[in-house]
């Protein structure tokens, strides 16, 4: 069976944003980008286990994992009791320490 994803809105506001950035240059490849990006998220439902720890690169505890989803793009998640919570897609080139505010505050939320 596979898992239930729940994706945060902030998610679809990420992908606007990268979608919109490279489609000044590209559109086409603006879409085909997206599209990889959306394909990866789903198959994070198949292999929740997959992503990398997020604590290891914060250097704080924290239960978000991250998956490369397509070249220098990320998605964070956390494994809840019922579902997968797909939290926001990011650039690898940003500072991931800028998260730290963000791993704190999520990590109080139910599941």
């Amino acid at each position: 069976m596979k898992n239930v994803l729940i994706i945060n809105p902030q998610v679809y506001d990420d992908l606007k944003a990268i979608k919109d950035f490279i489609s000044r240059d590209d559109p086409v490849q603006a879409e085909k980008v997206v599209g990889a990006i959306l394909d990866a998220i789903e198959n994070i439902a198949d292999m929740p286990e997959s992503g990398a720890n997020l604590q290891n690169k914060l250097k704080q505890k924290t239960k978000y994992k991250y998956i490369l989803t397509y070249r220098n793009y990320a998605t964070l998640y956390y494994i809840g009791k019922d579902a997968i919570y797909i939290t926001l897609v990011l650039n690898t080139a940003r500072d991931l320490s800028a998260l730290k505010l963000l791993a704190p505050k999520a990590d109080k939320e139910k599941n």
